[in-house]
């Protein structure tokens, strides 16, 4: 256990010496994401629209919810999972993209899939600015509940960093696992309740609990949206809260994710180089 602790300690000393190392990687993978772009970072915000208004238009036709609140339902879900779903396709193949970095310095390699999620979670400040200006302009009200919202993103942070620890590690040693995960985060897509509103099929509902997103996305619906939507409840205005269910189910998730994600990574540490 001593062991475990002083490595820990190692790795948390090691972010603390090489935090102008992220903070340069983060700059550089920025500006080059969007060299040579006549809109450049726009399209940060121009993408998840495009996406929304597809996806709304066709989903609230479908589903026969009003447009404007199942926009905002369909949004605030959005948000989270642009970050989830890029911060995995980019974390998986962090080492790999920054195998020269890695023979140059002896740099610890935590900090190259720290670098994905950091660029993920900015990318996702950029959606969520576009939320608000959107929700202003459907005139929906701003709730109380808003400060849930810095919960739910470390939490959900958190648990994002442990798989693609996880996912990086499979990546590295299998290239062929880069074609399954695409597939994988497609079904998680549509296993989790982004299209889906709370009054769509209540068994449907009750299998989309067992995918823990289901819990980080309670978060941010309860943040974004109000419970006159999410409740259909005649002349309900406020916002409503999570449930002692969600906050220790999604608080276990993430420690379980992170534990597990930093004991792989420390058990193929010195062998990562070996296969890049």
């Amino acid at each position: 256990m001593s062991g475990w602790l002083a490595a820990v300690r190692d790795d948390l000393a090691a972010f603390v010496r090489f935090r102008f190392v992220v903070q340069h990687l983060v700059v550089t993978q920025l500006k080059l994401r969007y060299h040579r772009s006549v809109l450049g970072i726009c399209w940060t915000l121009l993408n998840p629209l495009l996406l929304l208004s597809v996806q709304a238009l066709a989903f609230s036709q479908i589903l026969r919810f009003e447009a404007k609140t199942y926009t905002l339902y369909l949004f605030s879900g959005l948000i989270l999972w642009q970050f989830f779903s890029n911060a995995i396709e980019s974390g998986s193949r962090s080492l790999i993209h920054n195998e020269r970095i890695i023979r140059a310095v002896s740099a610890p390699k935590l900090i190259f899939p720290l670098t994905d999620v950091l660029v993920a979670l900015i990318h996702a400040g950029f959606t969520l600015g576009a939320f608000f200006v959107l929700a202003l302009g459907f005139g929906a009200p701003i709730h109380v509940q808003l400060v849930l919202l810095p919960a739910g993103v470390v939490l959900l942070a958190i648990f994002t960093f442990g798989l693609v620890l996880i996912v990086m590690t499979l990546m590295t040693f299998f290239r062929d696992f880069g074609h399954i995960i695409g597939v994988l985060l497609s079904a998680c897509y549509f296993g989790s309740p982004i299209l889906y509103p709370p009054q769509f099929g209540n068994g449907f509902q009750a299998v989309l609990r067992y995918n823990p997103l289901s819990y980080y996305l309670e978060f941010f619906h309860d943040a974004l949206v109000s419970a006159s939507f999410l409740t259909q409840a005649p002349g309900a205005t406020g916002g409503v809260w999570p449930s002692a269910e969600t906050w220790v189910v999604a608080s276990a998730c993430s420690v379980v994710s992170l534990v597990s994600g930093y004991l792989v990574y420390k058990m193929f540490e010195h062998d990562y180089i070996f296969h890049l």
